[in-house]
């Protein structure tokens, strides 16, 4: 595991700072938490965009088992987490996510093939550990009033809503640069676009976005995620 003891200074007023992440390394449970919550809301919304079935988005109780088992996971694993500089955290998290959604995928598969219901665990864990880790995912409680946390749980709804509603050539590149914090070079290349094609769809969508989240009351400043 990489230490951020040389990152740069820029990092510094990063929602994920450098002192949290240096009592997370040395193994405080409650500085890792503190870390999954300032990353939670992107993460969460990232899930419920990949996280789809035929016609629909992924159910809410869908996207919160799967952000469930990204958090176990994440635990467990964090000693192979790397510091890359400011966000590196999130796209660790961002990764680990992409996996359970792959493996869920593939779990719903081959229950429709079998015709019967599996569930399946991330890794071999033992059961104690398992079950105490399991514990914490639930009760996570963010380091904010509770009233803080629910205003941000209406801006995640409001801005999933709001995703929902855009044009698909919108919401893709949406979700590529603001979600999943690619560069436009990297949107670009997925999407077979050109970088100036997607900063142009980008505007473009996130105008949108704002227009569509104008209609939800109190809403207008959800496309910013905290």
């Amino acid at each position: 595991m990489s230490s951020p003891e040389h990152a740069d200074a820029r990092d510094a007023g990063n929602t994920v700072t450098l002192d949290i992440l240096r009592r997370a390394q040395a193994g405080e449970r409650a500085a890792f938490d503190e870390l999954f919550l300032s990353v939670e809301p992107k993460l969460q919304l990232y899930i419920r965009m990949r996280y789809t079935t035929p016609g629909q988005v992924g159910a809410r109780e869908g996207v919160e088992d799967i952000l469930q088992r990204t958090y176990m996971e994440a635990l467990r694993v964090f000693d192979t987490f790397e510091y890359r500089g400011a966000g590196s955290f999130y796209r660790w998290m961002r990764e680990i996510a992409r996996l359970c959604i792959a493996r869920t995928f593939d779990v719903h598969r081959k229950a429709r093939c079998r015709d019967a219901a599996l569930e399946v665990p991330l890794d071999a864990m033992p059961a104690g550990q398992a079950g105490e880790v399991a514990a914490g995912a639930r009760n996570l409680e963010p380091p904010s009033s509770p009233s803080r946390r629910v205003r941000r749980d209406e801006k995640l709804a409001a801005l999933g809503r709001a995703l929902e509603e855009i044009p698909d050539h919108y919401r893709e590149v949406v979700v590529l640069h603001k979600i999943e914090e690619r560069s436009f070079a990297e949107t670009a290349s997925i999407l077979g676009r050109t970088e100036a094609a997607c900063k142009m769809i980008y505007f473009r969508a996130m105008r949108a976005l704002r227009k569509q989240l104008g209609k939800d009351r109190g809403m207008a400043d959800a496309t910013e995620l905290s």
